[in-house]
């Protein structure tokens, strides 16, 4: 619109990153939260302190999540933002009250779709079939303890 710097941004090192959801992209941000000075907490209804723990998180439940986030998503635009790939119910349908929210980047549930990433999927994949061929387990999806 011609508009150059018409608004502050704010610092966050020292604020609160809120991930509801704490998957395979969610431990990355979390990751790149915690390397910028940021505390990270994270809640989602399968999620365990375990897991937490193992990411290097704090794990809080939804309450806590929504109340201490500065950056998440608040329909009240109480926070910054949040860059959402992963919904309830997909697609998204299109009068989904994220679509028209300022403050919230939605992608269609593609945060993985890289051309690194397919190069490493598509290479295990190869090498998963290789060692299935030659009776050897490379990557075992399901195992009994």
């Amino acid at each position: 619109e011609g508009h150059w710097q018409v608004s502050l941004g704010i610092a966050v090192r020292g604020r609160t990153l809120g991930i509801l959801g704490l998957g395979d992209i969610g431990t990355q941000v979390a990751g790149l939260g915690r390397a910028l000075g940021m505390d990270v907490i994270a809640w989602s209804q399968n999620l365990t302190p375990a897991r937490c723990a193992a990411a290097g998180v704090t794990y809080v439940g939804k309450d806590e999540l929504m109340a201490r986030a500065d950056f998440l998503t608040l329909r009240e635009n109480r926070i910054a933002g949040a860059a959402l790939d992963v919904f309830d119910r997909e697609p998204m349908a299109p009068d989904h009250p994220f679509r028209k929210m300022e403050n919230v980047l939605v992608t269609p549930h593609v945060g993985y779709v890289t051309a690194e990433n397919y190069r490493q999927i598509y290479g295990d994949t190869l090498e998963d079939i290789r060692g299935f061929l030659d009776g050897e387990v490379i990557r075992a999806m399901n195992t009994l303890n």
